[in-house]
């Protein structure tokens, strides 16, 4: 059974979270970060909420992977906030394929996952 994060956990996923915005040169959007409540639903380590037009963005810390990562915690949250952060970085190219080029939100969102999780191995590597 997962079990949600705490706020020291979150404390730390917002820590790792400044030092990416920093090197991702996402200054120009407002960032929170803050634990999953229940309306965000369940079954989620990370997600992102984007008012895009506004650039403004809330980071969620849901709930430990069961069974839980064999990652040390900093490392898994390294990960899941970088995840999350590149959906900022890539947001402009998103919103070109989806409007200007015609590409379904369901294609676009699939191979958006695949650029993240080949970005963030590839990050992580570098560290």
């Amino acid at each position: 059974m997962s079990k949600p994060y705490t706020k020291k956990e979150l404390e730390l996923f917002e820590k790792i979270g400044r030092e990416w915005e920093l090197i991702l040169g996402l200054q120009d959007w407002d960032i929170n970060y803050r634990l999953a409540r229940k309306d965000d639903g369940g079954g989620f380590v990370s997600r992102v909420y984007m008012l895009r037009d506004a650039m403004n963005a809330t980071l969620v810390l849901g709930e430990e992977d069961d069974p839980p990562s064999v990652l040390p915690i900093e490392e898994y949250l390294d990960e899941s906030v970088l995840h999350e952060l590149f959906h900022l970085t890539l947001w402009p190219l998103r919103a070109l394929g989806e409007e200007r080029f015609g590409v379904t939100e369901a294609d676009m969102t699939y191979e958006e996952h695949r650029i993240i999780q080949r970005l963030v191995k590839l990050l992580m590597g570098a560290r």
